[in-house]
């Protein structure tokens, strides 16, 4: 809550407390900050996180491995 990212790349599938869990409370504390998903689930399973996270409000989604020039790309468009 002290601090104030440019930008966050949220994994969907982590340990304490998941992907869609964290964006939504992300959404409460500032709508409007910019957040890119990234899952590396199975191909049906990866999609239907990263969807999920596209009508949470997600900026950008993407499928692991993530092409390093694509992600360069969407920070520095966020």
């Amino acid at each position: 809550r002290d601090f104030s990212p440019h930008v966050v790349i949220l994994d969907i599938v982590m340990p304490e407390k998941e992907g869609v869990e964290t964006m939504r409370a992300l959404r409460k504390l500032d709508p409007n900050l910019p957040v890119i998903a990234v899952s590396g689930g199975s191909r049906i399973q990866a999609q239907k996180y990263l969807t999920i996270m596209e009508a949470l409000g997600a900026n950008h989604t993407f499928k692991k491995p993530v092409p390093l020039d694509q992600l360069i790309k969407a920070v520095r468009e966020l």
